[in-house]
């Protein structure tokens, strides 16, 4: 849907990474953590938020949506969809498409609200790119009933 939605243009991305540092944190824990710093651009307003927890998608998931709801940054009246938002589940399956050597990988993201949850599927090294899409199709699929502009 985000795919027709941006070919046609009834969807423009609202969320626009600027900059990420990931960086593993070990410290002596059973667990190693991950460290994630993010500037993100969100319509037209610059956000930058840090924070450390386990596994790096699901800290640049809460990153993402900390960055969402700062004050005067976030969605308006979608502010309570977004602090529904909760990651279910991550796959990550890795594959070398026929004739190449070269390793490709199919992220599947599931993120809910509560009330529905909906999956992204992404071909590509970049998880990042699957996650935003994941964000924005939540909030698109939200916005676009109560006809709402994200800007």
């Amino acid at each position: 849907m985000l795919v027709l939605g941006k070919l046609t243009g009834r969807f423009r991305p609202w969320i626009e990474v600027e900059r990420l540092r990931l960086f593993g944190v070990i410290r002596g824990k059973p667990q190693p953590g991950v460290e994630v710093s993010l500037r993100v651009k969100l319509g037209g307003r610059t956000e930058y938020v840090a924070a450390e927890a386990e596994g790096p998608v699901r800290t640049l998931f809460m990153l993402l949506k900390d960055a969402l709801l700062e004050e005067g940054a976030g969605p308006g009246e979608l502010a309570e969809s977004v602090r529904a938002l909760s990651l279910k589940s991550v796959r990550v399956r890795t594959f070398c498409p026929r004739g190449t050597r070269e390793l490709k990988a199919r992220v599947t993201i599931a993120p809910a609200d509560g009330e529905r949850s909906f999956t992204t599927i992404g071909t590509s090294g970049d998880l990042i790119q699957v996650l935003l899409d994941g964000m924005e199709y939540g909030l698109y699929t939200e916005a676009e009933p109560r006809n709402l502009v994200l800007s």
